[in-house]
């Protein structure tokens, strides 16, 4: 089944930002790490890296959510067209 020319740049865009998101965890643990350091190696407080981590954390769950949504949803629709 192809898919129409309108929708390929919208699945691209998906696909980017899926990609980008994965990266979020990664992102969180360092920025985790350096607040620690900061904090109790050096005795300075950063709470704009907080909210930042904070800020991650929102934007992986709701873009990562959204990304699992339409994996399941293309496996169904696959599933669906395979059983016509």
């Amino acid at each position: 089944m192809s898919v129409p020319a309108f929708f390929k740049p919208i699945i691209h865009g998906q696909a980017v930002l899926e990609r980008t998101v994965g990266w979020a965890p990664l992102i969180m643990a360092l920025l985790t790490v350096l607040i620690v350091l900061l904090r109790y190696g050096f005795g300075v407080g950063a709470i704009m890296a907080q909210e930042g981590v904070l800020y991650l954390h929102s934007a992986l769950f709701m873009l990562g959510a959204s990304g699992t949504l339409s994996s399941l949803v293309d496996d169904a629709t696959a599933e669906l067209v395979k059983g016509m």
